[in-house]
């Protein structure tokens, strides 16, 4: 009885996001570790376009060929990253592969049934895939120190800090070991960030829920569902129906939610924070805020 009823929702609605991404973040760690450990990186990375502006396309193009959700793409280029994938490539991808994802585009075809589907699967996946270019290209600008972590730019040896899970990733172990070893400590470092994330954003949908949202007429509409995308951190492979509930918001204000959420929210400000300075994430999401307000308004007059 001393418990307030609110904090009991919160509880009911932490424990539906942590269910709904720790699978995913796991499943992250897994590739990232076992790719990591078995595939030949040197020879694929010589592979890829030393232009930024092919590599992004390309790493932003395997969005849909290799799809994953924001959840597994963060651990996986986190090791791309420590083995020297290009800036352009990785962040294209990381920016990318949640909206391009097929199950991303199948939901939001289902979602929009009655409502020019096509139409709204054709112009979230452009606009996704233009936000990801263009926002990797504008960081690949900046020297790699100032974007990503140092810890990712010079590996850490392990075994300076004592992890219990040193003996399992030394070199005299055998490979699927330290596979297994590698996922678990992205695992645990990744895991921690989103359950903060996660708590944040169940916070807010219990203490301020949708219907203090303002008019659908008014001008700050749009800059209202972006930041409900950004405080509710709805999985990109579930907003689609979250955003056909805003009934009377129109087409390019439901668009800019759907173009946010997946690459900018609370569990993920805080899990870009394993891969990139905060500097670099406060300057993503600022152009991430911009290009979406921006092209929400040149769709307006095709919705």
């Amino acid at each position: 009885m001393l418990i307030p009823p609110w904090s009991t929702d919160i509880a009911f609605v932490f424990l539906g996001l942590f269910v709904q991404g720790m699978p995913f973040l796991l499943l992250g760690a897994l590739i990232s570790g076992f790719v990591g450990t078995y595939a030949p990186l040197r020879s694929l990375l010589s592979r890829i376009p030393k232009n930024p502006l092919f590599a992004a396309v390309l790493a932003g193009g395997l969005g849909f060929v290799v799809p994953s959700c924001e959840c597994v793409a963060v651990p996986v280029m986190r090791r791309f990253f420590q083995h020297g994938l290009p800036l352009s490539a990785g962040l294209a991808y990381l920016l990318a592969s949640p909206v391009l994802n097929p199950i991303c585009l199948f939901s939001t075809w289902v979602a929009y049934q009655g409502f020019h589907p096509w139409k709204m699967v054709a112009l979230r996946a452009a606009g996704g895939f233009i936000l990801a270019i263009t926002a990797a290209l504008l960081l690949s600008r900046l020297s790699p120190g100032k974007v990503l972590k140092g810890e990712i730019l010079l590996p850490t040896q392990r075994g300076v800090f004592s992890d219990p899970l040193d003996p399992m990733i030394s070199p005299g172990s055998p490979r699927w070991l330290q596979a297994l070893g590698t996922a678990l400590i992205d695992f645990r470092q990744v895991s921690l960030y989103y359950i903060a994330g996660s708590l944040a954003a169940a916070a807010f949908q219990i203490l301020f829920p949708p219907q203090y949202l303002p008019s659908p007429d008014s001008w700050w509409a749009t800059p209202a569902l972006m930041s409900l995308a950004v405080l509710l951190s709805v999985c990109s492979s579930a907003d689609a129906f979250l955003a056909t509930s805003f009934i009377g918001f129109s087409t390019a204000s439901q668009l800019a939610f759907l173009w946010t959420g997946p690459v900018l929210d609370l569990k993920l400000l805080l899990v870009y924070q394993t891969i990139l300075q905060r500097r670099a994430i406060l300057l993503l999401s600022i152009f991430i805020i911009l290009v979406v307000a921006l092209m929400s308004q040149l769709v307006l007059p095709l919705t």
